[in-house]
């Protein structure tokens, strides 16, 4: 896999859905004061090379969700528990 254009078109559905549910559990996570989003989006682009070395297609999968939610986390505020 080169890029997003050489996955089905329900391939990238499911990636995109499935992103898009990491993002709303990563937003809950981070209100609740348990995991900023930058943090998670770092332990999952590790986990992202990590998966690279066996499935190069899950690595760059991974790495795409790691860059979603480093590009959405600065623009999130910052939720404090009371």
């Amino acid at each position: 896999m080169t890029d997003a254009t050489s996955l089905s078109q329900t391939e990238q559905a499911i990636v995109r859905a499935t992103g898009g549910a990491i993002l709303m559990i990563a937003t809950l996570l981070q209100r609740e004061g348990l995991l900023s989003m930058e943090e998670l989006g770092g332990k999952l682009g590790i986990y992202g090379v990590i998966s690279a070395e066996t499935s190069r297609e899950e690595g760059l999968i991974l790495a795409a969700w790691s860059g979603m939610l480093s590009s959405m986390a600065g623009d999130l505020p910052k939720f404090h528990k009371h």
